[in-house]
């Protein structure tokens, strides 16, 4: 899905995410591009591709509990301009 919740109030936001999450629940697979998310919406994915501008790939994995494995990643990051 291509930026699913662009132009959507939280409402509206809210009932597409839900629906997601239900399809994935069923064991499907979903992939979504999604642009500066906020918190409530992030949260609803279990996996993350992170890009950064060019392309460049710059973490794949598991977010975790509260995005623990993402921020964990950071945090012993050898590179601080990773994101950059």
């Amino acid at each position: 899905m291509d930026e699913p919740t662009s132009g959507l109030d939280a409402r509206a936001t809210a009932i597409v995410m839900r629906t997601v999450r239900n399809t994935v629940d069923t064991g499907k697979t979903m992939v979504c591009t999604i642009h500066q998310p906020i918190i409530d919406i992030f949260e609803v994915f279990d996996e993350l591709f992170l890009m950064k501008r060019g392309g460049e790939e710059i973490y794949v994995g598991p977010l975790g509990h509260n995005s623990c494995h993402l921020i964990k990643y950071f945090e012993v990051s050898p590179n601080p301009n990773l994101i950059m």
